[in-house]
């Protein structure tokens, strides 16, 4: 099973209206169309009572979507800092097990993307996004990089400790991950597994037609 396996279910009216307004509160540069929205849901294993929402704009290209938490008290939108993802974490409250964290590190490295970009993890050469697909010396060179992501058990602290591959820019990585029983990360023994590659680089915040204030952090302990 993949780490991004979702079982997306489409939010139906009326609710997807009240939805609707309730993100139109802190969009920006412009709200939401409710009758050009999707809005899908679906269910997160560290979390009991959230929602985790992708919001697509069919008036806007490609990238059109973003993402939100929803819960019976507030629904927070994803804004590519670590602060929304914090405050889920201390609120929901986040559950974190062996089972479930690597689930929750690709979420939140997925969502937290700093000046300079963001770290994917990537489990095997079809993660990565090629701009030149048909190069198969690079393929054959990620393919032999590439290893899936293993859980390593917990250190001394009692965080959980996963080895992953990661994308950083058009560079990869091997990395230890630590990941606090509050959801913190921090990314440690890094070693450089093969830079330069053919891919395509992630959009940063400003680029998003959705956007918000924040340009986001690529840490925040």
């Amino acid at each position: 099973m993949s780490l991004r396996d979702h079982a997306w279910r489409l939010l139906l009216p009326p609710h997807q209206q009240r939805f609707v307004a309730t993100i139109n509160a802190v969009v920006r540069p412009a709200p939401l169309d409710p009758e050009l929205t999707e809005v899908r849901y679906t269910a997160l294993p560290f979390y009991e009572n959230r929602r985790f929402c992708r919001i697509i704009d069919h008036r806007q290209e490609l990238p059109n979507e973003r993402f939100a938490l929803a819960g019976p008290d507030e629904t927070v939108l994803l804004n590519k800092s670590n602060e929304p993802i914090h405050r889920c974490n201390a609120t929901a409250p986040i559950r974190l097990t062996p089972g479930n964290v690597a689930q929750y590190a690709a979420f939140f490295l997925d969502h937290v993307v700093g000046r300079q970009g963001r770290f994917l993890i990537v489990e095997s050469p079809a993660d990565v996004r090629w701009s030149e697909p048909d190069d198969e010396a690079r393929r054959s060179l990620a393919a032999s990089a590439i290893e899936p992501l293993t859980f390593m058990g917990t250190d001394r602290d009692g965080r959980f400790a996963l080895r992953a591959c990661v994308i950083f820019r058009d560079a990869l990585f091997r990395s230890l991950i630590r990941v606090a029983r509050d959801g913190r990360i921090e990314l440690t023994e890094e070693t450089l597994l093969a830079e330069r590659l053919p891919i395509h680089m992630d959009t940063t915040p400003r680029d998003y037609p959705l956007n918000t204030d924040s340009q986001g952090q690529l840490y925040l302990s």
